[in-house]
């Protein structure tokens, strides 16, 4: 029986933030790597897709709100014993404590600009305002980026199911995966397939054995075991 793959929203998130910057960017990449060993399409639903830009547009709009509120306060006093890139670093101290949320995108960004930023130029008030205007520009080129990665990502997005059935999850899926995991079982029973929801580090994997007993065609999974669950799915009795 071949299953339909769906993944979750950290699973791009990761993928198309920076495949090679993290842990979850490598296992988010490992699953576009199995699904094309395997012949699957990788798809998301538009619950998903939704959810993928909501987020991505907040985080990184978030970190430009900031530099410009940042950039109306005043400079830094002049400090000629701090370098540029320990200034760099105490900005992005700022950033973390004001987006706590941003945290993977400014990982991303610190590692690409502490490349470029010199070590041992002392901090002035006009190379603080080149240091904030460089984080923004490399902000908004992020967002084009991971915009750019979703368009060649091979990622499917598949259409809603007419008929959507929430409550049968509700009382044990967090309500922030709700809408996810009942499309999920939705497209199983429209398809007749059996469908695998991979996700990363999601309070979903608590409640797995919960959803599977819920629906029986619905296998919520981590990148880590997705070649085996696609082996055992396919070796059911149609």
């Amino acid at each position: 029986m071949e299953p339909l793959v769906l993944l979750d929203t950290n699973v791009i998130i990761a993928r198309c933030l920076d495949p090679g910057m993290d842990p979850k960017g490598r296992l988010a990449e490992g699953v576009l790597t199995t699904l094309s060993d395997e012949s699957l399409v990788p798809y998301i639903t538009e619950s998903v897709r939704r959810e993928f830009e909501v987020k991505m547009h907040h985080r990184v709009g978030q970190i430009l709100d900031i530099l410009r509120r940042f950039s109306l306060e005043p400079p830094p006093a002049p400090n000629r014993e701090q370098s540029s890139l320990q200034a760099m670093e105490n900005l992005f101290a700022r950033l973390r404590s004001d987006a706590p949320d941003s945290a993977s995108a400014l990982q991303v960004l610190e590692n690409r600009l502490v490349k470029t930023v010199g070590s041992w130029v002392a901090v002035t008030k006009e190379s603080w305002g080149g240091l904030l205007g460089s984080v923004a520009v490399e902000t908004t080129g992020l967002l084009a980026e991971i915009q750019k990665r979703f368009d060649t990502s091979g990622i499917m997005v598949i259409r809603t199911p007419s008929k959507v059935e929430l409550e049968r999850f509700r009382p044990f899926v967090p309500r922030k995966d709700l809408e996810h995991v009942a499309l999920a079982s939705s497209l199983a029973r429209q398809r007749t397939c059996k469908v695998i929801f991979v996700t990363l580090e999601s309070p979903l994997h608590a409640v797995r054995d919960q959803i599977a007993a819920a629906d029986p065609d619905l296998v919520v999974t981590t990148p880590a075991y997705l070649r085996n669950q696609i082996e055992r799915l396919r070796a059911l009795p149609a």
